[in-house]
């Protein structure tokens, strides 16, 4: 299971401050990470739901979607 963080340009630099480097960027990179099997990815987005509107092809990943601290 994958592990998505969300949230504004701020909190996606605290999380990349904390190790999480994976920062999806564009349906490529989101679906070379899936493939690579990382645990964490984090999303820019505001919501779950802004996560899914951007990314619709996450609603059949095994993920899970959690606020970036």
């Amino acid at each position: 299971m994958t592990r998505v963080l969300y949230g504004d340009s701020r909190a996606l630099a605290r999380a990349e401050d904390q190790g999480f480097v994976h920062c999806v960027r564009d349906e490529a990179s989101l679906e070379t990470f899936l493939k690579e099997g990382h645990d964490t990815i984090l999303v820019h987005a505001e919501s779950p739901e802004g996560v899914m509107r951007r990314y619709p092809r996450l609603a059949s990943a095994d993920v899970t979607i959690e606020a970036a601290a």
